[in-house]
């Protein structure tokens, strides 16, 4: 059973505190008319897939325009846990928890009885299932519902190109086997047969698809202090309000174990073979990367910058549950527009970003139909990155002589 699904009641119970409401339909009525809060919308890097809001530009291409071209990278779906959140979060709350059953293990996994003390709203721990009962073999492992939902992001996604999807031949995704898993389920989307190559990191060709890991340099260690007093701040109403429906004590890690289980250079390029449409599969930390080069989630307001670690900021423009839930994905289109003429030699070029279905205006260039980026200008703004990080390897320090870091030594959480 997928794992958001499973717990659903949990989310309901923690997530109120930092949710960001979700606008729908305004009517003179009322302006809450029809909304109804899920706590699967606000669990960025553990929710199912849902489209963005984005920016209220329709997500066709604009008039006299057509997309001739769309490479995109997507995340993997669902998995049950990664080691670091088992292991910090997880399995300490569930061993907590089952220290509550009336009998001791494993009589308790086959006795039918239940777990005691729990009351109110966490009444239904009493009898609740714990969906990750095979942690060896389920650890960084797609879920059942993962694949059945990458083939419906697959199908929703092709269903925007299918003109280019005809063009397929194979899609990208790297050894980990959440991403091969995912990229094989996406793939039975497809009319054609498509087929999956391993990306290979040594290759500098592919550093773009799993930067932090060709990356030796890069690091995951910047933010840990903002995230402790983060948490600090964040739990303690949580745990003021359910200590007295608890026969446990409650801790920091036990709240976030508990949401962990709500969810559940250039060169010309020979022979080409036509393909107009590029897949390829990878982590949470890649679309962020892309969103921060392009700055699609920056604001002119120094306030909106900011994250207090004892309070919401709600004018804020990073918002990441549009961004990385699972199966979230960042697309590039070509588009190619004939305002004036027929003649496809008379078209124009521009650039748009798609993040999870929702067309993405980059901040510095929206000059095209339906603020698209015109080519040259996408291409300006891709050269002065590379003026500024084009030695990838300098950079990351991947040359380093004392840095044995390799393919045998991978970087942990790939999330």
């Amino acid at each position: 059973m997928h794992l958001q699904h499973n717990a659903l009641a949990l989310a309901a119970l923690l997530v109120p505190a930092l949710a960001v409401q979700v606008p729908l339909r305004l009517t003179p009525q009322s302006h809450s008319q029809d909304y109804k809060f899920d706590a699967l919308l606000h669990l960025p890097g553990i929710s199912p897939y849902f489209d963005a809001i984005g920016s209220g530009l329709d997500h066709t291409a604009p008039r006299h325009c057509e997309v001739t071209a769309a490479s995109y990278l997507i995340r993997h779906a669902a998995i049950y846990a990664n080691d670091d959140d088992y292991e910090n979060y997880i399995e300490p709350f569930i061993n907590k928890l089952d220290s509550t059953y009336s009998s001791d293990p494993p009589y308790y996994l086959f006795s039918g009885k239940r777990r005691k003390g729990w009351k109110g709203s966490l009444a239904f721990f009493s009898k609740w299932k714990n969906p990750i009962d095979d942690p060896e073999n389920q650890m960084e492992k797609i879920t059942p519902q993962g694949i059945i939902d990458s083939r419906k992001v697959g199908k929703h996604l092709l269903s925007r190109y299918p003109n280019l999807v005809p063009t397929t031949k194979r899609i990208y995704a790297d050894k980990k086997s959440r991403t091969k898993d995912t990229a094989k389920a996406f793939v039975q989307s497809f009319p054609q047969d498509v087929e999956v190559v391993e990306i290979n990191l040594n290759r500098s060709s592919f550093h773009a698809q799993d930067p932090h890991k060709a990356c030796k340099a890069f690091s995951k260690e910047p933010g840990q202090e903002e995230q402790g007093r983060f948490m600090s701040f964040y739990t303690q109403p949580i745990i003021q309000r359910l200590q007295p429906q608890s026969p446990v004590q409650l801790t920091q890690t036990d709240i976030m174990g508990m949401q962990q289980l709500c969810g559940q250079g250039e060169g010309e390029i020979p022979d080409d073979d036509g393909q107009r449409f590029f897949l390829a599969f990878t982590h949470r930390e890649v679309p962020p990367f892309i969103a921060t080069a392009l700055g699609l989630f920056n604001s002119s307001n120094a306030h909106a910058e900011e994250f207090p670690t004892d309070r919401i900021n709600w004018s804020r423009s990073w918002r990441m549950a549009e961004l990385i839930p699972f199966l979230g994905h960042v697309g590039i289109e070509k588009l190619t527009c004939h305002a004036a003429s027929t003649d496809p030699e008379d078209g124009h070029e521009y650039i748009r970003i798609i993040a999870n279905s929702a067309p993405r205006p980059i901040p510095s260039c929206q000059d095209g139909p339906g603020a698209s980026c015109s080519f040259h200008k996408f291409e300006e703004i891709v050269g002065r990155g590379m003026e500024e990080y084009g030695d990838f390897d300098g950079i990351c320090k991947n040359n380093d002589d004392d840095d044995d870091d390799d393919d045998g030594k991978e970087k942990k959480a790939d999330l």
